[in-house]
């Protein structure tokens, strides 16, 4: 399984040579005195652009990874992150194409390039960007709000996007529907005790990452909401 931190060293190069690209085609295209050397700057630009192709065939295999082990239907969110993926991905191909071989329209390459460099910082701010906005701080459980009712909220935002919990049916992982009732965890078998639930928080079975670093009241308030399910 993919994790937040997993995603986003995968993001970084592809934001640095995007910044690389973007600098380079603007000193070669938007400069009427040149600070540096063409050539070189045209050598860097074509260099950061085999490694974007190539980085971004190894995200692409990741992604594949996460959708052969899916079951059910992507998120609005998961499918617009693939969206603009594929969209970033026919943006490339048509900016090689008219800088190789249609050299009467290379005027375009420079907007086109800013498209795609638009579309990356949008396809991380959908991945590793919502996740930092969206996670909640410690949470704080009033008197006349249950540790169940925060774990609710809790599970929408971590487990959500890889567990239903209104249903038995797989998505990414196991649905989590009438889980205290099954008596056993589905992937690794284990009773359901606030203890294992835990422990597969922590250390998890198989393919979940982890959520260790979920503050204290977190995964009482999540291990409470599972026991509720």
């Amino acid at each position: 399984m993919i994790t937040f931190w997993t995603k986003s060293l995968l993001s970084l190069p592809l934001v640095f040579t995007a910044w690389v690209s973007l600098f380079t085609i603007f000193e070669l295209l938007g400069r009427p005195e040149k600070r540096y050397d063409p050539k070189t700057l045209r050598f860097i630009h074509r260099l950061v652009g085999y490694l974007s192709a190539a980085w971004i065939l190894v995200i692409t295999a990741f992604c594949l990874t996460i959708l052969r082990a899916s079951e059910g239907e992507p998120s609005p969110r998961t499918a617009l992150h693939m969206l603009t993926g594929v969209l970033t991905l026919v943006l490339l191909a048509v900016k090689v194409l008219l800088a190789r071989f249609y050299r009467k329209l290379y005027s375009l390459v420079a907007p086109i390039g800013i498209a795609v460099f638009t579309l990356l910082l949008t396809t991380l701010a959908l991945s590793a960007g919502t996740y930092l906005l969206a996670r909640p701080g410690p949470v704080a459980v009033s008197q006349s709000e249950s540790l169940a009712s925060a774990g609710r909220d809790l599970f929408r935002i971590h487990c959500a996007d890889c567990h239903y919990a209104d249903s038995e049916e797989a998505k990414i992982g196991p649905g989590l529907k009438g889980l205290r009732s099954r008596g056993t965890l589905p992937a690794s078998g284990r009773p359901v005790t606030e203890e294992t639930l835990r422990r597969q928080l922590e250390r998890p079975f198989k393919n979940m990452p982890s959520f260790a670093e979920l503050t204290e009241p977190e995964k009482q308030a999540l291990v409470a909401y599972l026991m509720s399910l």
